[in-house]
């Protein structure tokens, strides 16, 4: 049981890792397809 739960707080944090840097990754994306746009307007 000790195993199971220490393996499950490792997958959480994996994600949560995952997601940050999928978001951080989304929001620079982001802001240089802003400056695309502002470029072409």
């Amino acid at each position: 049981m000790i195993f199971n739960g220490f393996t499950y707080i490792f997958k959480i944090k994996s994600l949560v890792k995952a997601y940050r840097v999928n978001n951080f990754w989304l929001i620079t994306s982001g802001r240089e397809s802003i400056k695309k746009l502002l470029r072409i307007l």
